[in-house]
């Protein structure tokens, strides 16, 4: 479980001003869940995610992971055990000179047993259709078989929570999808064993209407905490802190405003059309 108790980050600029980036957040996320974090740039998205596994120590205020504090030099080295992260360009956590190498490196800082490594690094390259990459230097993938590596990478070393910052922004349409069906996957198989908490940011709606909970930033502070549909709903709200929502939800708002009909269609019903004209 995820405690973000009053976390506040201030920054100082080279001309000795402060700026505030947090601005007191207080959340839980329990294990197992899959939430979305949205906010315009600059809301504080991604320093957010930073101080969840201690990359970044808040200014005030304090994250607990499974109790454990991020801000006890001690404990930080168990609760980086329990996340994983993937960055937005994979090309920044990428380290090692072949596919096959990138996946066994975080197992091998675990002292994980030879053997055993094999049989993970084998599965994951498996699971994220890269057998055929194994000897490959990672520089010379694609930006979306570099992204699976990443996710394989650190889907190898079973983390508890899955911390995703923009990991599909640099994506096609096609790859961003078979990200997000990874995501889906990999929580369904967790959840057999231990559950597997999904946290991924996202700028892209769509991508948001993906998991059970919305939480979205303004300003350094939380604006929405709520399903995707109910905030979506909050077009006006959404849209002024520079946030889109998806094309039903601003359709339904516009006929809404145009009819005076509150109850124009149901949300729902007109996704499922959207999706049946789709190619």
């Amino acid at each position: 479980m995820l405690d973000i108790k009053n976390l506040h980050v201030h920054f100082t600029t080279h001309q000795g001003a402060t700026v505030e980036v947090l601005k007191g957040i207080s959340l839980t996320i329990e294990d197992g869940e899959s939430v979305a974090v949205m906010g315009a740039n600059g809301s504080g998205k991604t320093t957010f995610a930073r101080c969840l596994n201690g990359l970044l120590l808040p200014t005030q205020g304090e994250v607990l992971v499974d109790g454990l504090s991020t801000q006890d030099s001690e404990q930080l080295q168990e609760i980086r055990r329990r996340f994983g992260m993937v960055f937005q360009n994979p090309e920044n956590q990428i380290v090692s000179v072949t596919v096959e190498r990138e996946i066994a490196f975080g197992l091998e800082n675990l002292a994980v047993p030879h053997d055993e490594m094999h049989a993970i690094v084998d599965e994951m390259l498996r699971k994220f259709n890269l057998e055929s990459y194994r000897d490959h230097p990672p520089h010379l993938l694609s930006g979306g078989e570099m992204q699976r590596l990443a996710l394989a990478a650190i889907m190898a070393m079973r983390p508890r929570t899955l911390v995703f910052d923009e990991p599909t922004s640099l994506l096609d349409s096609a790859t961003r999808s078979l990200v997000l069906e990874l995501v889906g996957e990999l929580q369904q198989e967790a959840a057999a064993k231990a559950p597997m908490t999904a946290i991924f940011i996202t700028q892209i709606p769509e991508e948001a209407l993906h998991f059970d909970r919305l939480i979205v930033l303004s300003e350094g502070a939380v604006l929405v905490d709520d399903t995707p549909a109910t905030a979506f709903s909050r077009v006006d709200e959404m849209q002024q802190a520079g946030v889109p929502v998806p094309v039903e939800f601003a359709m339904k708002r516009h006929l809404e405003d145009t009819s005076g009909d509150k109850s124009v269609f149901d949300v729902s019903d007109f996704h499922e059309w959207l999706r049946r004209r789709a190619p």
